[in-house]
């Protein structure tokens, strides 16, 4: 290149400027490829094992925290506590002006419900017998629901169940409170009602009729 003065000046060429993300980013360390499969497989190994082993979130709301308990005897929940406090029987029971009947026997339980911390409801419970079979889903008539519980007042509730007389015999009754189901994971009052072969038998020979009440508000705990 001649500049205007006529001296010849050798035009350096410019550095380009260096790729910083290819300079310097730091080099990633590639595993031998001998190191690469057995890597791959463990991790495969140790999936299937978690899969099978490990609770899942589903698992873990869905599975039950049993408080096992006696009659008598106060069991407490996260939301609240409650204690049977009685067990009857009837060969019919009568809720307002509806009267129910029934082939089987009528099973009343009388319950001492005390919420904590805010009001609650205590669901109708289910009855568990000695063969794992299941009642108190739906019920002949209808009874008067364990409503409105205030935070540390005993609220007493009766409850009946229509059962076959050979499930008496070591029924255990299932209890829970609204908002325990949602709670993970939630617990149940799991209730042994103290019913041998012969308390079965003289609770199956009942003929009388049983009177349900609303609930009744007994006092502070």
């Amino acid at each position: 290149m001649t500049s205007t003065t006529g001296r010849e000046i050798s035009a350096t060429p410019r550095r380009a400027h260096p790729d910083l993300n290819q300079e310097f980013l730091p080099h990633r360390r590639q595993l031998p490829r001998w190191l690469t499969i057995p890597a791959l497989v463990a991790a495969l190994l140790f999936g299937s094992w978690a899969v099978s082993h490990l609770p899942t979130s589903s698992s873990v709301t869905n599975d039950q925290f049993l408080r096992a308990g006696t009659v008598g005897q106060p069991v407490d929940l996260r939301t609240g506590s409650v204690k049977v406090t009685g067990v009857r029987s009837a060969a019919e029971i009568q809720s307002g002006n509806q009267v129910a009947t029934t082939p089987g026997i009528w099973l009343v339980v009388d319950v001492d419900f005390t919420p904590r911390n805010e009001p609650r409801n205590l669901l109708p419970p289910q009855l568990s017998d000695s063969m794992e079979r299941s009642f108190g889903d739906s019920q002949a008539i209808n009874v008067p629901p364990c409503s409105s519980g205030q935070p540390g007042m005993v609220l007493g509730c009766t409850f009946a169940l229509e059962l076959p007389t050979d499930a008496l015999t070591g029924a255990t009754l299932l209890l829970h409170s609204e908002g325990s189901l949602y709670a993970v994971p939630f617990d149940v009052a799991s209730i042994d009602l103290g019913i041998d072969d012969s308390r079965a038998e003289q609770l199956a020979a009942e003929t009388g009729r049983v009177v349900l009440k609303e609930p009744q508000v007994k006092g502070k705990a």
